[in-house]
């Protein structure tokens, strides 16, 4: 039976070869790790293990490896967010996610406030989720959180929220089905 901790490793491997074998920044990388201050502009970022990205440029898609830090400000990203078992992540005021973030199983805070999330925002099983004063044009799912708080939120259709979730000030273009 397969590890279902392989694919993830697998995938930094991967990401790992495509980054030893970009050319270098002034050609424009298509893959890039980001450790450290960086606002450029790339197809694809990753902050691997250990890593402590504070990102404000630009890239279609960001992804962040189990125990990397993530701090966007004023950052876009194009298309997804996906960050599983990071340390820490926090989405500051003015960056926008245009398709959807999906962050699973943080051990530290993960902190989403004054952004914009263009589909789905997805926070499944983290230690610590605060999501306050965002606009997310589709549906809002907040997970088995260990402590979990959305507030002053606008959904534009759906709000699902399964175990303890405080806040308040919140608005759903369609259902809200357990979230304040």
């Amino acid at each position: 039976m397969r590890s279902k901790a392989l694919l993830p490793t697998s995938l930094v491997f991967v990401l790992g070869a495509l980054v030893a074998a970009a050319p270098a920044a002034g050609a424009g990388l298509a893959v890039h790790r980001c450790n450290g201050a960086d606002s450029g502009s790339y197809r694809l970022v990753f902050v691997m293990n250990g890593d402590n990205c504070s990102f404000t440029g630009t890239a279609d898609n960001l992804i962040v490896q189990a125990g990397g830090t993530l701090t966007l400000t004023g950052a876009h990203v194009s298309h997804n967010l996906i960050a599983w078992q990071a340390n820490a992540i926090t989405v500051g005021g003015g960056s926008s996610v245009d398709h959807n973030a999906v962050v699973v199983g943080a051990s530290g805070t993960v902190n989403v406030s004054g952004s914009t999330i263009g589909h789905n925002a997805s926070f499944q099983g983290n230690r610590a989720l605060v999501v306050s004063g965002d606009t997310v044009g589709h549906n809002v799912l907040l997970i088995g959180n260990s402590s979990a708080q959305l507030s002053t939120t606008k959904v534009g259709h759906d709000g699902l929220c399964v175990g303890t979730v405080s806040g308040s000030g919140n608005s759903y273009g369609w259902r809200n089905l357990g979230c304040p």
